[in-house]
């Protein structure tokens, strides 16, 4: 890869291959040649979350978008876990998407945490917490960007937890209540609705149950699982 975030993001995996290694990609060499940075990393030979959840909606027997209910959850724990402990190194992530979680192998059900160039300290080296800034740039993937991401608020271990919500979201259902307005690029009009959801949690469980009418999320635990799961984002502060 190259480019102006190539040394910031080698520094970054260089970092996090000793402190949290086969949760990133394994760090190889990095350096300065003909006028470019460069990073040589792991290749993972599985694919993307992205890629898997695309696959999996053309081939399930269920509608066109969605896949089952238990590939979604344990897609989301995976991405809890490696969130977890990149958090516990001290560093945000600030671009989680489906397409930045990476199969270990073909047929893992393993994941990888991939692309750092956004990825910030929150914590200094000492374990302190860096403080807030007053405002920052927003930072993130606009489908699944936080709204203190929309609201150029500096982000946190929070911001990442909300992200994961939206990627489960989207697998669950095939698409968000923002979708369209994500693809136009409509940046207010997505603020504006996920605050309206955020607001309103049963607006997100309706919205579930467009599309989950099968059995899978009938029950009153899930939806239950859901509202504690929004109740606890809420009240995170930075």
């Amino acid at each position: 890869i190259e480019g102006p975030v190539v040394k910031y993001e080698a520094d970054v995996l260089k970092y996090l291959d000793k402190g949290i290694r086969g949760s990133v990609p394994n760090y190889i060499h990095s350096g300065h040649l003909g006028g470019k940075d460069y990073l040589i990393m792991e290749l993972l030979g599985g694919e993307d979350m992205s890629k898997l959840r695309n696959r999996l909606r053309k081939n399930v027997h269920h509608t066109p978008s969605t896949i089952p209910f238990l590939i979604a959850v344990h897609c989301t724990k995976e991405i809890l876990r490696l969130l977890r402990q990149l958090h516990s190194c001290g560093f945000v992530h600030r671009d989680v998407k489906p397409s930045n979680f990476v199969r270990e192998k073909h047929d893992s059900n393993r994941f990888r945490m991939i692309d750092f160039g956004v990825t910030r300290r929150y914590k200094d080296k000492d374990g302190r917490l860096i403080a807030k800034r007053e405002k920052a740039e927003f930072r993130g993937t606009t489908f699944y960007a936080s709204i203190n991401s929309h609201n150029l608020e500096d982000l946190s271990p929070r911001d990442d937890l909300w992200s994961m919500f939206y990627v489960f979201l989207d697998i669950v259902c095939g698409c968000l209540p923002w979708s369209e307005a994500a693809r136009m690029n409509e940046k207010e009009s997505v603020r504006i609705l996920k605050q309206e959801y955020i607001a309103e949690p049963n607006k997100i469980i309706l919205w579930i149950q467009q599309f989950r009418n099968d059995l899978e999320f009938r029950s009153e635990q899930r939806k239950s699982s859901c509202l504690k799961l929004l109740a606890h984002l809420t009240q995170l502060q930075y």
